[in-house]
């Protein structure tokens, strides 16, 4: 028996309920993702003016530390919130004092810590959480073979980025020269790309400040440039320079 003209039939009611049954899932995601954008806004907005450099009272800062852990605590996988709490949790830990409060200085570098390797997962194609993850592993006490490994995974994520190559040269910077040795070819591929590549007045004024452990590995491949580069290297940057260094934690 056929269905009488604009009478529903099973199926036309079954589609209906399914598109019905998918809106509503999906507006109800999105609240969701609204909430927790709105949740965590404060923290958005310090971890923001944190990558400005502006200036941030302890107070204020030590007020977002709580909604950065709960990142981690709840698993949210959400990579501008990770990010922003990785942001967060660094300058918060960076200005505890080891000396002054070293049990308040070990909790903030143990929850670093951890957040840093949940980031590592969430994010595992993110060069800056391997970076950092290699700088903070340094601070805590350096494994070379770790942090040679760590920087290896943030160079071969991003090997031409302007902004990760400057980061992880003031990192080799601070390097032991074990970490170097064992991170040798990672140190090599950096300095040649800035050398021969980077922005010449930012890559000289930044050479000019290399320690004794990194600059035999500048030296070697300063003598293999060309005239003109090494003028261009000694060019002083006029006005603001695009790219700031040395890079913190």
């Amino acid at each position: 028996m056929k269905p009488e003209p604009g009478h529903p039939t099973k199926i036309s009611r079954l589609v209906r309920f399914c598109l019905i049954l998918s809106a509503t899932a999906l507006l109800i995601l999105s609240l969701r993702e609204t909430a927790t954008t709105i949740r965590y806004a404060n923290m958005s907005v310090m971890a923001a003016i944190l990558e400005k450099d502006q200036k941030v009272s302890d107070e204020n800062l030590a007020r977002v530390v709580t909604d950065a852990g709960r990142v981690r605590a709840t698993g949210l996988c959400r990579t501008e919130l990770v990010s922003a709490a990785t942001t967060v949790l660094l300058h918060a830990m960076d200005r505890k004092n080891a000396v002054e409060d070293f049990d308040g200085w070990s909790a903030a570098v143990r929850d670093t810590e951890q957040h840093l390797k949940f980031a590592a997962g969430c994010m595992p194609g993110d060069s800056n959480v391997w970076l950092r993850y290699a700088a903070l592993r340094s601070v805590i006490a350096e494994n070379p073979e770790e942090v040679a490994r760590l920087m290896h995974l943030s160079r071969r994520l991003a090997p031409a980025d302007s902004h990760m190559l400057f980061a992880r040269l003031g990192f080799w910077n601070s390097f032991s020269r074990e970490t170097l040795e064992l991170a040798a070819d990672d140190v090599d591929a950096d300095l040649r790309t800035l050398m021969n590549r980077g922005e010449a007045c930012v890559v000289g004024r930044e050479l000019k400040t290399v320690t004794a452990n990194l600059k035999p590995y500048a030296d070697k491949i300063r003598q293999e440039l060309s005239p003109e580069r090494l003028k261009q290297l000694s060019w002083e940057c006029p006005g603001a320079n695009s790219v700031k260094g040395p890079f913190k934690l």
